[in-house]
């Protein structure tokens, strides 16, 4: 079905909103309405299909607390931050943003992290599609940051999430704000064997389950010669992960035992908050003697 809403007299209608399958075949439509005056409502096929048995229905309601970005939720901490409240009757401020999804009804939140850290938001559990718009600066003069994802937070910093969504109808959101993928590399190590192989090896640490790669890149310099090498790795991680890349020279000098200098980037993704994270690693370290 199609739904649309208007104000004015016959013949001189001004359309307010219209909706096309919101959910499914089934439309919905949201108005401020202002006490006497007289609406028009419209419901229309698909596409010039035929008509059917027709459930039509008008409910009234409150807009939830944090309707407005003066009266935003405060998330706190520590994290994660949790929040479930019914958006089907938010509104649009005249001065509401649009930057990532155009000025549609919104509810509010705002985070001020008292330290440094990489945070995402998620709104998994909700019976629509919600979607985050984040910002920093004042209420009046917000600046656009992401469209959803993970951040990199400043302490001080105060962020507002505007959620909304994707068909224009509200519903039961579920909204949480957590921590981001953390990802970091400790215990670095070096071997290489007779014939020329190194293996460097560690321990990569995620703070929750995630998919990815390291590659390693080595160059271990002699008086007449340079080995160079690299190699890479698929792997999940899950709390402190070892993990290990044997890397044969591009050339043809070999590794040997000595200092090396090496390269390490890393490339995680948590699949549930579809955050990412890098790491990036340089340093020597000796390869030490193996058969």
């Amino acid at each position: 079905t199609t739904l649309s809403i208007y104000s004015g007299s016959r013949g001189n209608l001004n359309q307010l909103v219209c909706n096309d399958n919101a959910i499914g075949f089934q439309s919905e439509a949201f108005v401020n309405v202002t006490a006497g005056t007289t609406y028009y409502l419209a419901v229309g096929t698909h596409l010039e299909q035929l008509g059917g048995q027709l459930h039509f229905t008008v409910e009234s309601g409150t807009p939830p607390v944090n309707d407005l970005i003066g009266a935003a939720t405060i998330v706190t901490e520590p994290l994660p931050f949790v929040d479930v409240v019914d958006t089907r009757f938010a509104t649009a401020e005249a001065n509401d943003p649009g930057d990532c999804f155009g000025i549609i009804p919104t509810v509010w939140y705002q985070y001020t992290p008292t330290k440094n850290t990489r945070f995402v938001t998620n709104t998994s559990g909700s019976d629509y599609p919600a979607a985050v718009s984040v910002y920093t600066g004042t209420p009046s003069n917000l600046s656009l940051i992401s469209c959803g994802g993970g951040i990199d937070a400043i302490a001080g910093t105060t962020y507002y999430f505007g959620i909304s969504s994707f068909s224009g109808a509200g519903g039961n959101l579920r909204f949480s704000v957590e921590l981001g993928l953390q990802v970091t590399l400790s215990n670095i190590k070096g071997s290489a064997t007779k014939t020329g192989v190194a293996t460097i090896s560690g321990l990569v640490t995620c703070n929750k389950p995630a998919s990815g790669s390291l590659l390693v890149n080595l160059q271990q310099t002699f008086i007449r010669s340079t080995a160079q090498g690299g190699n890479s790795t698929f792997m999940d991680c899950l709390g402190a992960t070892p993990w290990s890349i044997p890397v044969t020279s591009f050339n043809t000098t070999r590794f040997g035992t000595g200092q090396d200098n090496v390269t390490i980037d890393g490339s995680f993704f948590d699949p549930v908050t579809f955050d990412n994270s890098s790491v990036h690693v340089i340093k020597k370290i000796p390869l030490n003697g193996n058969k």
